[in-house]
């Protein structure tokens, strides 16, 4: 796979250009040329203990693994817990079963603060395949690892685990346990197991961690079913998640005093909303119910606080961030709420504290997609672009058939303006993942970007056979039909869009809420368009308005229409806190922050300030930007008040030529087949 090589014209897109302009382009194009150039073994059973002698301990390091030092040796109080080899064949096998007593061990030793126990999704990774205890203890980073077997019967299981040296590969403890099938003895003996394991390692257990095993309902049943419907929601996807809440609901059935099983069904609901299986209108009564319950039962209960704060985060609640402290404070080993709170974090736009929580849940999830996405957007949200494509590398080498390596890759150049190494890394990413309508409707996005609108058409024409209600798709093809002069269409789908009430997906609905806007400007009636501004975005209306990432555009937009129906002082309040909002450390970082970059210099050019307004355009242009800058600058009203000064014009001619430089490199991928042409309507 080759990367985009230097930029080369082709001579003959001159005729692009209007004769007049030729010659101050061509030296522009010149001008912009010289800047873009300056990783098992199985003991007999055996129903008695067999300790060892204890491990000789390593010295503990701190580097994380994140960042790749060199010469890294791991923390002599690390393991990872290995799938469990289920010994039982034919129709009496219960995968599930095997894999969440197996998660549950983990989990069980990773609430003990002094190890570092490997997360469950990263070890999983490795289930089926022959691996080698050094190579595998490396790559998780950790000096030791658990193996283990399960044998169930009707009414018996017998768990074999052994505690292995990952360098010398010398088995150092093992223990075989046999006991009556019942949840009781399950929990005794993970309480054993956390209990010689902390013995070993000479750490002392908290008063959570206590030897004596009481399950927490003796319904065996509903027990195997909350274990069940916890694989299916780590699993993901919509049909895993669908059967995860049923899981937890069948377990509810059987115990309705089983606190566990109401926790496993509020997180699997909001997952579920998160993804769009479910209406949070429907559930959200449910969800909060079930988790007031738990946390009054049991203020320690760590999952019970995740699912809290994911069910925060994604309604914008604040407090998100103080359940995710709650939680990572009772059980700071978490490496899935590590990497959670940090999401939220970025969201919150504190990118920058973010990262060490990052770092922490690479180290215990190192295979795993989710902290390495999370950490790569992250260094992108800092405008860190080359670590984060070192990340987004990284991702691509765990899991080379996953798109997420390749599309976050193309977002990352989307940021820096690099329009046609975003296209290129976007195509990689459709050759891995041909049916999503997201990807396609980034490589619409590009194309135009780059004004190449007969790509542009074709990549609409393909999307048009797919899409009904995914808000990011629409909102791209509604941009598109905009650029090309088919307003009629491109309202359609905006109308469409708002009616069904679809959530904001990559700011979706700034794009939806422009065409609205223009719309009420082009009927001559300001005061249409803010009666649909007041229904979609009331918070805009409010004395002190709360802008943030997701309304931003929306609110300039609001504030020319407020300025054209004379309610100028109100339109001045909105452009103030705009202007605030925009100064924010972060505010507009990485890709999504591209969609924001010019902002503020519309909420000055509203105001009046027009050498501010050119000033701050001049600076963002500088600074690489060039998302959808055609629908951001010359065909946007915001600007009017300077759309006649020569600064401005001369901003125009200058990405009209670097947009022009890089059509023509991507023509040249396309020649030479490193970017697909793009699909008929019939494929």
């Amino acid at each position: 796979m080759h990367r985009p090589r230097s930029l080369r014209l082709h001579a003959n897109n001159d005729k692009l250009v209007p004769g007049v302009l030729k010659g101050i382009v061509i030296a522009l194009i010149f001008l912009v040329m010289l800047m873009i150039g300056a990783g098992w073994l199985h003991p007999p059973d055996s129903k008695v203990s067999e300790p060892l002698s204890p491990p000789a301990l390593k010295t503990a390091t701190e580097s994380p693994a994140s960042e790749g030092a060199g010469g890294f040796e791991p923390p002599g109080k690390s393991i990872a817990v290995m799938p469990f080899i289920e010994l039982n064949a034919g129709p009496v096998r219960t995968p599930f079963f095997i894999s969440g007593i197996h998660a549950e061990v983990a989990a069980r030793l990773a609430q003990n603060p002094a190890l570092k126990i490997t997360a469950v999704p990263s070890v999983e990774t490795l289930a089926g395949t022959d691996w080698d205890v050094r190579i595998t203890g490396e790559r998780l980073g950790v000096a030791h690892l658990i193996e283990g077997t399960v044998r169930q019967s009707k009414d018996r299981i017998r768990i074999r685990l052994q505690l292995i040296d990952a360098q010398t590969t010398e088995a150092l403890w093992a223990e075989t346990y046999d006991r009556v099938l019942s949840v009781d003895s399950l929990f005794e003996i993970q309480a054993e197991i956390a209990g010689t394991i902390a013995d070993i390692f000479r750490t002392e257990q908290t008063s959570r961690h206590t030897r004596n095993g009481v399950g927490p309902t003796t319904n065996l049943s509903a027990y195997r079913a909350v274990l069940a419907s916890r694989q299916l929601q780590r699993r993901g996807g919509l049909t895993a998640l669908t059967s995860a809440v049923e899981k937890a609901r069948q377990a509810t059935f059987l115990d309705p005093e089983y606190t566990d099983a109401g926790i496993a069904l509020a997180s699997a609901l909001t997952s579920g909303i998160d993804s769009g299986l479910f209406r949070i209108e429907d559930e959200a009564t449910g969800i909060l119910e079930i988790l007031d319950s738990a946390l009054s039962q049991d203020p320690e209960n760590a999952r019970a606080w995740s699912a809290r704060a994911h069910y925060q985060s994604i309604t914008g609640d604040a407090r998100a961030l103080g359940s995710y402290r709650r939680s990572l404070e009772i059980n700071p080993g978490d490496a899935e709420t590590l990497t959670d709170y940090a999401i939220a974090l970025q969201s919150a736009g504190r990118p920058g504290e973010a990262l060490p929580h990052l770092f922490r849940a690479v180290e215990l999830d190192p295979l795993s997609l989710k902290p390495q996405l999370a950490l790569g957007t992250t260094y992108d949200a800092l405008d860190q672009h080359e670590k984060a494509r070192e990340t987004f590398g990284r991702i691509r080498e765990m899991q080379p058939s996953h798109p997420a390596g390749y599309r976050e890759a193309g977002l990352s150049f989307l940021a820096q303006g690099r329009l046609d190494e975003a296209l290129f890394w976007m195509n990689q990413a459709r050759v891995l993942d041909p049916k999503s309508v997201e990807i396609a409707g980034w490589i619409l996005f590009l194309n135009d970007c780059l004004e190449d609108y007969a790509a542009a058409d074709k990549w609409s024409a393909w999307l048009a056979g797919k899409v009904t209600n995914q808000p990011q798709p629409l909102a791209m093809q509604a941009r598109h039909f905009y650029l090309t002069g088919d307003f009629e269409l491109a309202l359609q789908h905006s109308n469409l869009a708002l009616r069904l009430g679809l959530p904001d997906r990559l700011s979706s609905d700034a794009v939806f809420m422009r065409i609205k806007r223009d719309e009420a400007l082009a009927n001559g009636d300001p005061e249409s368009g803010i009666r649909v501004f007041a229904d979609h975005h009331p918070d805009l209306f409010r004395d002190q308005p709360d802008i943030g990432a997701d309304n931003m555009n929306q609110a300039t937009d609001l504030a020319l229409l407020l300025n054209l129906a004379g309610r100028r002082d109100e339109a001045m309040v909105i452009l103030r806190a705009v202007i605030t909002a925009h100064e924010k450390p972060y505010f507009t970082g990485g890709f999504a922050g591209a969609q924001l970059k010019t902002a503020r210099a519309e909420a000055l050019a509203l105001l009046g300030d027009q050498a501010g307004a050119l000033a701050e355009l001049r600076r963002v242009v500088n600074q690489g930007w060039r998302a959808s800058w055609r629908w951001r600058t010359d065909l946007n009203p915001n600007f009017d008040t300077i759309r006649n000064r020569d600064e401005f014009r001369l901003l125009l001619l200058e990405l009209e030529a670097d947009t022009m430089l890089q059509r023509s490199h991507v023509q040249g991928m396309a020649e030479t087949g490193e970017i697909a042409p793009p699909p008929s309507v019939e494929s």
